[in-house]
């Protein structure tokens, strides 16, 4: 069962979810849409609390959209230097809501007319 079936199934508001974890309410609300994901101490917390192990519905992210987002990240690997686009996607995956979205778009905006970076080692 996903956070918000647990939940709703056990009658409890996100604001007491919120205060178990010493969290916003608004993060409980990005974990039950998708948007974000508890850290894995906190999702070991509610484990605990709700007894049984929570789907974190996966579903956000279909096969294709997972294929795409490789497909893109393939794309920026091969006309940009590794190291760069390794930074960029920790940075976008770090702080961004919806990663995939941001690396596709950048993705698209690649041409086949640019000529690939390296480094210049001299």
């Amino acid at each position: 069962m996903t956070l918000r079936e647990l939940r709703l199934q056990l009658n409890v508001n996100q604001a007491k979810i919120a205060d178990y974890l010493k969290v916003s309410i608004s993060e409980i609300s990005n974990f039950e849409n998708g948007i974000g994901f508890p850290t894995l101490e906190d999702a070991i917390l509610l484990n605990q609390y709700f007894k049984q192990s929570i789907d974190w519905n996966d579903s956000v992210n279909t096969p294709k959209e997972k294929h795409n987002n490789i497909q893109a990240i393939i794309c920026l690997y091969e006309k940009f230097p590794a190291p760069i686009v390794s930074e960029f996607l920790y940075r976008t995956y770090k702080k961004q809501r919806n990663p995939e979205k941001i690396i596709s778009f950048y993705a698209s905006q690649i041409s086949d007319d640019i000529e690939p970076l390296y480094y210049n080692n001299q």
